[in-house]
């Protein structure tokens, strides 16, 4: 019922994405908990049920400040933030139980943050020297939340050169299961049924 095409310009005019990324690279990996008051022009139903359903009738300068759906999304990486934009939206409650609003203009947004402490794969992380040295472990950069399915994929085809590289293994994506978001533990074992393997996380 609400217009979410309106909401998404909202966030691309406003360049929320842009900011939730941008605190990605201040802050690393967080939590967020998403507030938007938004005007919003009330839904004449009787005369939408009365005529075409499929067009939209408005009172007149009906403008309400209205609140989304607040609740936290986690972010681990750069397309974690488009997903959690478009969760938001869709799980957002914009009408008020009888009739509904279509949004015509935020009026403000609010973004609470908290450091995210989780035990889940996600991005790239560098290591401490003393790791580095030891020359034991294969690091791989990649830039999406694909980070544990590519280190399994280095185990099961070792790179001959530059293990570290995404390139290596990107093309081998098609040979595992996998769900396209960051690996959390209580997701291993469905991973593992799914693919046939057995994997030991420390």
């Amino acid at each position: 019922q609400i217009d979410l095409e309106t909401i998404t310009s909202i966030f691309k005019r406003y360049q929320i994405a842009e900011f939730l990324k941008h605190q990605l690279r201040l802050r690393g990996a967080y939590k967020v908990f998403i507030i938007g008051t938004f005007y919003a022009c009330m839904k004449n139903v009787e005369t939408s049920i009365a005529g075409n359903n499929n067009s939209y009738s408005f009172h007149d300068d009906y403008n309400v400040g209205h609140n989304g759906n607040s609740h936290t999304q986690t972010i681990t990486n750069e397309a974690d933030v488009d997903s959690a934009l478009n969760d938001w939206i869709r799980l957002s409650d914009f009408g008020d139980g009888v009739n509904y609003l279509r949004v015509v203009a935020p009026r403000n947004f609010t973004f609470s943050f908290a450091k995210l402490r989780s035990v889940a794969g996600g991005s790239y992380v560098k290591l401490p020297g003393w790791i580095i040295n030891k020359n034991a472990i294969v690091n791989i950069k990649n830039d999406d939340s694909l980070c544990f399915v590519y280190s399994v994929l280095a185990s099961l085809y070792p790179a001959l050169k530059d293990a570290n590289r995404v390139s290596n293994y990107k093309h081998l994506l098609s040979k595992l299961k996998y769900e396209n978001k960051a690996m959390e533990i209580k997701d291993i074992g469905k991973f593992e049924r799914d693919n046939g393997l057995a994997i030991n996380v420390f």
